[in-house]
């Protein structure tokens, strides 16, 4: 509904079902080299993807999972990165923001900020968005089941999107 509504064309729905932005998925597994947001950022880079694909706009709806898994947050920091900085949640989230802006400087670049994340990851989203030029989309008042969206739910997050970047 987003992609008609806005009439866009979608290059690449990347979003996988329990993936993290830190290195931490569930039971504590290391997604470091499969799953984790930044892995997968990484991979698209590696492969020439985004010099490929003309890509305008990049939502990224993320921090869900780290949140509700409790992954360790560690300390906010905005560069002189390291591998193991990316297995707490506040790094990882800055460092993403900041590798997705710098490798597509040309892209409208929107975080979208689930309604009842913990706060620190809600104001290092905030944060690392206003440091390297990304926008932020937070949502409110989803209708959600077992903390996932229900249709209305899905309806609103549209609704609320929409109302963002129009």
């Amino acid at each position: 509904k987003l992609l008609s509504e806005t009439d866009s064309e979608l290059v690449l729905n990347d979003s996988w079902s329990g993936s993290t932005i830190s290195y931490i998925g569930y039971d504590n597994v290391d997604c470091s080299k499969t799953s984790s947001f930044i892995y997968r950022l990484e991979k698209l880079c590696g492969e020439g993807f985004l010099e490929k694909n003309k890509i305008d706009t990049l939502l990224i709806f993320g921090g869900t999972n780290d949140s509700w898994l409790g992954t360790p947050l560690g300390e906010a920091k905005y560069e002189n990165f390291a591998q193991s900085d990316f297995y707490n949640v506040l790094p990882a989230i800055c460092y993403l923001v900041k590798k997705a802006c710098e490798v597509l400087p040309t892209a409208k670049v929107y975080f979208i900020i689930n309604n009842e994340l913990k706060p620190e990851i809600i104001a290092t989203i905030k944060d690392a968005c206003e440091k390297f030029g990304a926008d932020t989309i937070q949502l409110s008042s989803v209708p959600k089941v077992k903390g996932h969206p229900d249709i209305l739910g899905m309806e609103q997050i549209k609704n609320q999107i929409l109302l963002s970047v129009e």
